[in-house]
């Protein structure tokens, strides 16, 4: 039995020669549903794998004999229809997923067809516009995914009461020339960034790694940009996406996450100060860094960092040792500037959470510092870091000599 398969007008026609012939209609008159036997199934496959250039196994259909109604009949007298059943429809559109895009439509929460469509389906968006009027030209944003009007397709219906569907139309001739191989890491579905790719750019963000970096480490821990989803270009799009989500809602969302722990974590606590819209100052503590404080909080050290997060916002962390000689957090702030009162405010703080002064503060050559410790901790005895010392005594020293 040989299958012989031809578009008609836009619709795909199959004509069986050899024993048992046939001719399945057009389905104009409604008298005949139009159904592929297992051979013309086989054959349409081939017919896609060749058109779409795809190197893949032949996949081998799982086919049911349906009779009229859909119900399943043991096909022993070789009557009833055969269609494709619901997972093989899921595995045609796997498999050439890379060109073509899927459509559906539901029915009162019945799928009753499949679409699956080219990626450049549809009518481009033609303008006209007057060359000596300079007002009617506007700039139009570049794509490069361009549609053509390709009328290529492949139609399912459903068949009600079962999961089940009858292929209808299919139309295999593109206007357009298909994706090399070779790019097929460049096609609209490839670019796509799957949600590892998206948790792995977000996570690098929150370590100051922006989209460049993070595209390199991609290309180098997979082994070549071929062998994963999305270009730099669309890193840089996801990032800034996030930052378009988060828009001017940061501040309120550091101060939701904290309120969140403050109720789901142990004697956890934090303070802040807000002016007009803006986060001004913010402190926290938790558990651990109060049991810290409290065995080995005879000696506090404590400094400013600069530019180290997009914010310009100064981090100060409350630091100590342990009897083995290793750092531990006794607390934490952020503040906006380096003012006295900013100073008092965090050590006030500092103060309210742990209870008791420490016995001697370190800090660097800060004056607006050395106030604010001389008024906070007024019971404490404040020296200057050796480390701030040795860096700075050269370069006072060196003029001198």
């Amino acid at each position: 039995m040989q299958p012989n398969c031809r578009v008609d007008g836009g619709m795909f026609t199959t004509t069986v020669t050899g024993q048992n012939q046939r001719q399945s209609k057009d389905g104009s008159d409604g008298s005949e549903q139009l159904c592929l036997v297992v051979e013309e199934t086989k054959q349409l496959h081939k017919q896609i794998e060749q058109q779409l250039k795809l190197q893949v196994t032949l996949w081998q259909p799982v086919m049911e004999k349906l009779a009229a109604d859909g119900s399943k009949k043991d096909g022993s007298d070789g009557s009833g229809q055969l269609c494709l059943v619901a997972e093989d429809t899921k595995q045609l559109h796997k498999q050439i997923e890379q060109q073509l895009t899927l459509t559906l439509k539901v029915v009162k929460g019945f799928t009753t067809h499949r679409y699956i469509l080219c990626s450049r389906a549809g009518k481009p968006n033609f303008q006209s516009f007057d060359s000596a009027a300079s007002s009617s030209i506007s700039r139009s944003r570049r794509s490069k995914f361009k549609v053509t009007n390709c009328k290529a397709r492949i139609r399912l219906k459903g068949i009600p009461g079962t999961t089940n569907y009858v292929l209808y139309e299919f139309v295999e001739a593109h206007n357009h020339r298909l994706i090399d191989k070779a790019n097929m890491d460049l096609s609209k579905n490839q670019r796509k960034l799957g949600f590892s790719d998206q948790e792995f750019i977000h996570k690098l963000s929150l370590n100051n790694i922006g989209a460049n970096v993070a595209y390199r480490l991609q290309v180098s821990l997979k082994g070549g940009h071929h062998k994963f989803r999305g270009t730099k270009t669309d890193y840089k799009n996801f990032v800034r996406d996030i930052r378009l989500f988060i828009g001017d809602r940061d501040a309120q969302m550091i101060v939701d996450s904290l309120e969140k722990r403050v109720l789901n974590r142990q004697n956890f606590s934090f303070e802040f100060t807000v002016v007009g819209t803006e986060l001004r100052s913010l402190f926290w503590v938790d558990d651990v860094m109060k049991c810290n404080y409290e065995a080995f909080g005879d000696v506090l050290a404590f400094d400013a960092t600069y530019g180290t997060n997009m914010y310009k916002m100064i981090f100060v962390p409350f630091t100590g040792v342990d009897h083995h000689k290793r750092c531990v957090t006794f607390a934490a702030g952020l503040l906006c500037d380096e003012t006295i009162e900013s100073y008092k405010w965090l050590l006030s703080r500092f103060l309210d959470a742990h209870k008791k002064q420490p016995l001697l503060v370190l800090t660097d050559q800060d004056a607006a510092m050395k106030q604010a410790v001389a008024t906070v901790f007024n019971e404490s005895i404040h020296r200057l870091c050796m480390w701030h010392i040795m860096r700075k005594l050269p370069v006072k020293v060196y003029s001198l000599l």
